[in-house]
Parts: structure tokens; sequence; C-alpha cells
């Protein structure tokens, strides 16, 4: 019976061995794509969105997607942005000219998929409105 204690003993003492030398060779975790290095190229886009049209801003290859983090609409309840004519910012919800969400602030998310085009309309007939959008390239998943 002693001589399993024994051999549970070494095991134990080879597999902490194992672990100890393992810990020495370098972790190799990738970081993923990063803005200051070129790898998700940043972007953005500003002007007046004339009345009652479409304003094409870019157009997203088949490998790419881009991503909006900041948005400003002056007149946010009359102007709606597009992912070719699917609408993905409603502007009567997005408050984009005050600081009540993430775009805002500068930390939105909002995915353009890839191979869209990234639009905005002004739905107001009577006055252009300026506009300014931000955000960064990714791969597409």
């Amino acid at each position: 019976m002693k001589d399993y204690r024994v051999l549970f003993g070494y095991a134990a003492i080879l597999m902490a061995l194992g672990f100890f030398v393992r810990s020495f060779l370098p972790a190799n975790a990738y970081n993923g794509p990063m803005v200051h290095t070129g790898e998700n190229p940043s972007r953005s886009f500003y002007g007046l969105a004339s009345q009652s049209s479409y304003a094409d801003l870019l157009t997203t290859s088949s490998d790419e997607v881009f991503v909006i983090t900041s948005c400003y609409l002056y007149n946010s309840a009359q102007m709606d942005i597009y992912a070719s004519t699917t609408e993905i910012l409603d502007g009567n919800l997005a408050l984009c000219g005050t600081n009540a969400n993430s775009l805002s602030n500068g930390r939105g998310r909002l995915i353009v998929p890839s191979g869209t085009t990234l639009r905005i309309r002004n739905r107001y007939s009577h006055q252009a409105y300026p506009y300014y959008i931000e955000g960064y390239y990714a791969y597409a998943p």
C-alpha cells in the first residue's frame, strides 16, 4: 500500500515540475488589430446633409466592417444613418447632439456591415444640417 503513495507523490512532483518549466515559455496572445499601428485605420466624416437627400460617405469592402464610435447630428430628430438601404440609426432615438448615449461620448460601437454603403439622410426638406461621424475599420467576422 505504501508503494502507491510513493508513486502518487512522485507523479505529483513531476507534474509540478512540468508546470514550473512550462511557465518559462513566453505567452503568445494576439492583441488584435490596433488603430495606432495602422491595422485599424480611423476615419471621420463631416459636412452638411442636404435637404431631403442621402449622402454616401463610404463603401466597405467584403472583408471589412466600419465601426462608428462617435456621431454628432445637429438636428438628430431629422437625420438618420443607413447601411445601404437599411436604417441603422434613427435620429429620433439617437439624440446624437446630446451627451445622452455612448455615440455622443465617443464610446459607441455601431457596425456598418461589410459590402454596404454608409449613408446619412436629412429628412427635413427646408434646411441642410451639419453632421460629424467618426469610426474605424475592422476585419469582418
